[in-house]
């Protein structure tokens, strides 16, 4: 029962980390943007609060989603 906790902790962890990376480079990119054309420049910390807290809610949906599924 143990090994099946640590499995999934670490499949979610995994799928969390990658959902993360895709957010955070679309997000610099999407910033990068934004700064050239209106030059308005978010802080760091806005930039890390919007990457975790998007990818935290994409997670958390994945989850539900893969919880409520019919099939198992």
């Amino acid at each position: 029962m143990l090994e099946q906790i640590k499995l999934t902790l670490l499949t979610w962890g995994i799928i969390f980390m990658m959902i993360l990376m895709f957010i955070t480079f679309s997000l610099w990119c999407f910033v990068s943007i934004w700064w050239l054309i209106t030059n308005n420049m978010i802080d760091r910390n806005m930039f890390i609060l919007l990457t975790t807290s998007s990818s935290f809610i994409l997670s958390l949906l994945l989850v539900l989603a893969s919880a409520l599924s019919k099939e198992k």
